[in-house]
């Protein structure tokens, strides 16, 4: 069990860092967290390579690393198999995903998780995307000891919780799109995305306001205006936090119907920077009884005091989800196997393609 671990949220906007170490067996303490963004002319590895030199005060040499992806960089089936053993699924599950699948199943990675009754919820990722993530985070932090999807990541500590048996839907609001895990009976049983997001909700209230996107983002951020100002003058980011309300229910109303979901949602989760905006979060709350996440409150997280008054929960959540994914033992889906495994004391990838060559030879 690594002692220090970066978590790394790759979004498709910005990569956050989420720094922690281990200290006993329950508490972690965030020692630094970091944001780069990922704007014209910056691609992953220019970002992770910026993301090691902020770091690199912090801790000079190599660390262990869990990576969150986009969920939607994945593919996702549920498959139906009458037996539930581990060593069966993986033999079966090659065949069952072949004509399901728009790509060769042995030109991607799968993982999966188990649904509430039977049934599996599958994942798959091009190899190519996960090879290129291994190699750039290990050649400038530190070798990977895992890779997981960001919203499943985020809803691990949702599902373990006993008073969430029932039906619920975590919403991480990025910049761009908003990603839904949807679980019941503490299990993830869908995972989906909708075109809505931080930047959409300001590049309306800019419009509304008229003023710049800078100053609509502080705006947003802050809540700075009251209801008054906001029914009179923000027309028209109430119409799309109210249409994206309507899509939320009209999908929940939809996996109702097919039987993915056997009961309605009795709350939902809200984390990502969107949900920083009251009145989205008033809208969902005429829909869905509505949460906030903060991952710092299950006991034993501590946020060192010189990092503390800068650290925004929402936008720092998941990297810090993948930290904890780390150092806690729920499971979770994992792409980091097959010829991917991480194997403790044999480097990184690179240096493990170099000993199965050798062998090879």
């Amino acid at each position: 069990m690594p002692e220090m671990v970066l978590g790394l949220d790759i979004g498709s906007e910005s990569i956050k860092g989420v720094l922690a170490r281990r200290r006993g067996r329950a508490d972690v303490r965030v020692i630094a967290a970091e944001t780069v963004n990922l704007t014209e002319g910056v691609d992953l590895e220019a970002a992770v390579k910026k993301m090691a030199a902020l770091l690199k005060p912090v801790v000079p040499s190599g660390m262990e690393c869990v990576v969150c992806i986009p969920p939607s960089d994945v593919m996702y089936r549920q498959v139906q198999l009458p037996f539930r053993d581990e060593s069966k699924i993986k033999k079966a599950l090659p065949f069952e995903l072949e004509p399901q699948l728009p790509v060769p199943v042995d030109e991607v990675v799968v993982s999966y998780v188990h649904l509430p009754e039977n049934g599996l919820l599958v994942a798959a990722i091009g190899k190519e995307r996960i090879r290129s993530i291994i190699g750039v985070v290990e050649t400038h932090l530190g070798n990977v000891l895992l890779i997981d999807i960001a919203t499943a990541a985020l809803a691990l500590p949702l599902l373990g919780d006993k008073q969430g048996a029932g039906t619920g839907i975590l919403l991480d609001i990025g910049a761009s799109s908003t990603f839904a895990v949807f679980y019941e009976q503490n299990a993830i049983v869908q995972i989906r995305s909708f075109v809505f997001g931080g930047n959409t909700i300001t590049s309306a209230l800019a419009q509304d306001l008229s003023c710049e996107n800078i100053e609509a983002e502080r705006i947003k951020i802050n809540s700075i205006f009251g209801e008054k100002s906001w029914e009179k003058h923000s027309t028209r980011a109430k119409a799309f936090c109210r249409q994206f309300c309507i899509s939320l229910k009209s999908t929940v109303e939809f996996m109702l119907l097919n039987k993915t979901l056997h009961s309605a949602p009795g709350r939902i989760t809200l984390t990502g920077g969107g949900s920083l905006f009251k009145p989205l979060r008033d809208e969902l709350k005429k829909v869905f009884p509505v949460e906030i996440v903060d991952y710092r409150q299950p006991g034993g997280l501590e946020i060192d005091r010189k990092i503390r008054a800068a650290y925004q929960s929402p936008i720092m959540n998941t990297a810090l989800a993948a930290v904890k994914r780390a150092f806690g033992k729920a499971k979770s889906f994992n792409f980091r196997q097959g010829e991917f495994e991480y194997r403790h004391g044999f480097g990184t990838l690179r240096k493990q393609f170099k000993r199965w060559a050798i062998a090879a030879a």
